[in-house]
C-alpha cells in the first residue's frame, strides 16, 4: 500500500512465520517486480465496516508473509477472519485504497 501512496519502489523481506524461511519482494507502484519464494502469499484482516476506512492499526497487525499457501491456511486456523491473497492481488488491493482513500479526500476538498 505504501508503494503506491509514496508512488516509490520498495523492497520488503520478512520472515514467514510458520516456517520461518525468508521472503523477499520488490515492487513498484504499477508492479511485483520480483518475489522469492514465488509461491509467497499474503493475509489480511480487513476491519469491521469498510476496507476504505481501514486505519493501519487495525490492517496491517494481521499481515503476514507466508512461504506457501499451506503455511498461510495452517496460520489462518486461528485466525478465522484473516484472508489469503497472492502478492499480486494483495499488491491490487493496495492500490484500489489508496486510490479510493485519494478520490475520496479530493472530492471532499472540493466540497
Amino acid at each position: 500500500m505504501y508503494t503506491a501512496l509514496l508512488g516509490q519502489p520498495a523492497q520488503v523481506v520478512s520472515r514467514c512465520p510458520m516456517s520461518s524461511l525468508p521472503i523477499t519482494l520488490t515492487m513498484t507502484p504499477a508492479r511485483i517486480k520480483q518475489l522469492a519464494p514465488a509461491s509467497s502469499v499474503v493475509s489480511i484482516v480487513v476491519p469491521a465496516g469498510s476496507i476504505a476506512n481501514c486505519r493501519r492499526s487495525a490492517f496491517c497487525t494481521y499481515g503476514n508473509f507466508f512461504a506457501t499457501a499451506e503455511y498461510a491456511a495452517h496460520w489462518q486456523k486461528t485466525q478465522p477472519e484473516a484472508l489469503i491473497l497472492s502478492v499480486t492481488d494483495a499488491h491490487r488491493l493496495g492500490r484500489f485504497v489508496v486510490n479510493n482513500r485519494l478520490i475520496r479526500a479530493t472530492h471532499s476538498n472540493a466540497v
